[in-house]
């Protein structure tokens, strides 16, 4: 065969031949095969396969990569047209077919995405660890997992295409609340759930959330937090009322009480448990440091023994080994009458001091969501919405015509209706100014100090508050008791408006890493492993 050109050419052809994709019965399934080929040399050679696939009738897309050696294929299939009938037009023509690899794809997939709140993150290494076993499950696209919000949102395909490719019979999305809590971590509540349709051509069309469905989201954002909040300072309460009375015992009492002390003298009696001799002391310690070693830092073991099952050391590793270290050889101690039973104070005050930090960040966590929380408030419930039968809005006048008013559910109000503004009221949907004005403090949204007045044909935002209503109408006096509000047609309400918007990207803001982030996280995974092996070789040098 004649080389026509030394470099890699990639071929394709798009062919419809009259097929109805979506046909009024339904979308038809488009089957699609990547073929291995062999003995292509040349662009010549890839140029006769696209040439020989693209002339079958039913094909509707051919695509022969040089480079790779495949041909992909996408077919409408029938008994006259399979995958095998189109690997044997390609040996027929004289290459080999060295596999066939079929799959099955619909025109049009639906990406869904899932949020939910996770339980028992402590550091970049957990969301590491969620992050890297959810994006490993078939037909997942993107995974967001944040530390500041412990929310995980997964975005994903569930159709056929994913189903014959896993040899498990997939249940989405209960399968990701199984994967997040085998690796060790709680998924507490369902925070979202939304599907955006992606076409073939690359287009998509998201169902966006309404400000309600924004609000609820953050509510139970919020409610987990809470939770979490209350359960770290459980937590760091009860270690810490362990700690005290052994810091007393150790640290405080021999520096204070005199050695001569009926305390000292009770501390330092020996007494005979099952054939040992022990120091009281120690074994008060002992008692003391116990609940607080496997009660308060229970989730330090929990956490890493599901890490190194799934291969991700995090800093609760280092936590529970080096307090386990200390607790193991100050029972050692005390079991032999040695001194370095007090080495029991060190695992207690460790744990405290780490539970302490982990409250402190859950507080911190905590105070991130108030601003959403604020935002949140401007939002009004309700809306007096204006019914009139003129047929012109540009020339409606209240003050002239006939109208009537009715407070409504905000979520009753539509772009297009005409809404009453009066003095101290929020606003309850953007929209223009139709009759009369307003000054409007802006500066929870747009930061400006000073009321901005509003006059007709001027665009108001949903959430800001009205401070003064006002007409320009030349009988003030007479007319005060009618035009003391302002009218405002809506342009944009829920999901449509500004303050839903900016309540979105924040949202998202709060979920995405950011690259500095991801960097140290892959510099996190490093360290923890490397700090093990030099405490393995200095023990094992120690020891020699």
């Amino acid at each position: 065969m004649m080389e026509a050109s030394s470099t890699l050419e990639l071929s394709s052809v798009n062919i419809r031949q009259g097929l109805d994709i979506e046909s009024g019965q339904g979308k038809s399934v488009v089957s699609v095969v990547d073929i291995g080929v062999g003995g292509m040399t040349c662009s010549m050679c890839s140029s006769a396969i696209h040439k020989a696939l693209s002339g079958m009738e039913g094909v509707t897309d051919v695509t022969v990569s040089l480079a790779t050696n495949v041909a992909h294929v996408e077919y409408i299939a029938s008994e006259s047209l399979t995958a095998q009938v189109i690997a044997e037009e390609i040996e027929d023509i004289g290459y080999d077919v060295t596999d066939v690899i079929e799959k099955v794809m619909s025109s049009t997939r639906t990406l869904k995405t899932v949020e939910y709140a996770v339980g028992g993150m402590t550091c970049s290494m957990c969301s590491s660890a969620v992050t890297r076993a959810l994006t490993s499950m078939a037909g997942v696209e993107e995974v967001n997992v944040s530390l500041s919000t412990n929310i995980a949102r997964i975005k994903y395909y569930d159709d056929d295409q994913v189903q014959s490719g896993s040899d498990e019979l997939l249940d989405y999305p209960d399968d990701f609340r199984e994967m997040i809590e085998d690796i060790g971590y709680d998924v507490t509540d369902v925070v979202k759930q939304a599907n955006t349709e992606s076409n073939n051509n690359g287009g998509k069309s998201a169902n966006e959330c309404t400000f309600d469905e924004s609000e609820d989201r953050l509510q139970r954002i919020l409610r987990q937090q809470d939770s979490q909040l209350k359960a770290r300072r459980n937590a760091f309460l009860w270690a810490f009322a362990g700690t005290v009375p052994i810091m007393t015992i150790t640290m405080i009492m021999p520096r204070v009480l005199h050695k001569d002390n009926v305390i000292c003298h009770f501390l330092q009696k020996h007494v005979e448990i099952f054939g040992c001799t022990l120091l009281v002391e120690a074994i008060l310690v002992w008692l003391l440091t116990t609940p607080v070693q496997f009660l308060c830092g229970y989730s330090f073991y929990k956490t890493s023994f599901h890490g190194i099952r799934r291969g991700v050391l995090g800093m609760d590793v280092l936590v529970s080994l080096g307090t386990t270290s200390s607790y193991i050889y100050a029972f050692l101690s005390m079991m032999k009458n040695d001194p370095g039973y007090r080495f029991f104070e060190t695992s207690a005050v460790l744990i405290t001091f780490v539970l302490l930090g982990k409250w402190m960040n859950a507080l911190a966590v905590r105070k991130t969501s108030q601003a959403l929380t604020q935002l949140m408030k401007l939002q009004a419930k309700t809306a007096i919405k204006i019914t009139t039968t003129s047929t012109s809005l540009e020339r409606w006048n209240p003050l002239r015509d006939p109208y009537s008013e009715e407070t409504v559910p905000i979520q009753n109000v539509n772009p297009g209706d005409i809404v009453k503004i009066l003095r101290g009221a929020n606003v309850p949907a953007d929209g223009v100014v139709l009759h009369g004005e307003l000054t409007v403090d802006q500066s929870m949204i747009t930061g400006e100090s000073i009321p901005v007045l509003k006059s007709p044909g001027d665009d108001v935002l949903g959430g800001t508050i009205c401070a003064e209503t006002g007409t320009s109408s030349d009988s003030k006096e007479k007319d005060h008791a009618l035009t003391a509000a302002a009218f405002v047609r809506v342009t944009g309400v829920g999901a449509d408006s500004a303050l839903s918007q900016i309540v979105q990207m924040v949202q998202e803001a709060q979920s995405k890493q950011v690259p500095i982030q991801k960097l140290a996280d892959s510099i996190a995974s490093v360290f923890v492993p490397v700090v093990v092996v030099f405490s393995f070789v200095t023990f094992l040098l120690w020891l020699l």
